[in-house]
């Protein structure tokens, strides 16, 4: 079975990248924006507004209100957020190959599974393959700020990374992570 992955962001999280653009926009500077009309064409205004309002909600935007207009900017988390979602929008998959394979192995205990939970999702976003119940496998270096998001969890400790030069009988992983074309 051969894995494309491609990382489609929501409506916030478009909002916060094309925010990211900006010191400051007001809502109709959004529409123009290639990434509202490539992940938010098919969305209603009113729901894109919606979208920023629970980013508001979140701390992730803040909100100044001038002369009748709402002017929306990235808070100091928005922005670490923004930065995040603009690696993944790059595609950690296009990047060249340098031989080695990235396992990440992790066992979470069972009273923080939320955590758990996101850091799978986490992983198979960033183009992560499920090599075993807890442990995933990439061909492609870990992101800068993994490991400032395994430490923002707190998963340290329930966390490991491996660097293998060779996996045994990798023919299947070689197909899954790059898949020939033709």
């Amino acid at each position: 079975m051969r894995r494309i992955v491609t990382y489609r962001p929501s409506l916030g999280e478009t909002a916060l990248v094309i925010l990211s653009e900006f010191a400051t926009a007001t809502l109709g500077a959004f529409y123009p924006h290639p990434y509202y009309h490539t992940f938010c064409a098919h969305a209603r205004r009113k729901s894109f507004y919606n979208a920023l309002k629970r980013l508001e909600r979140k701390h992730l935007v803040g909100i100044k209100r001038r002369g009748g207009r709402e002017e929306w900017h990235l808070t100091a988390e928005g922005e670490k957020f923004a930065r995040r979602l603009k690696a993944r929008l790059a595609g950690v998959g296009r990047q060249r190959w340098d031989g080695k394979w990235r396992l990440v192995m992790f066992d979470v205990p069972e009273r923080i599974r939320e955590r758990r939970n996101f850091l799978r999702k986490e992983l198979f976003t960033l183009g992560f393959h499920q090599f075993q119940k807890s442990v995933w496998i990439t061909p492609y270096p870990l992101p800068d700020d993994f490991m400032e998001i395994i430490a923002e969890l707190g998963l340290g400790k329930y966390f490991r990374i491996v660097v293998a030069d060779a996996v045994q009988d990798d023919r299947d992983l070689k197909a899954l992570f790059f898949p020939r074309s033709g």
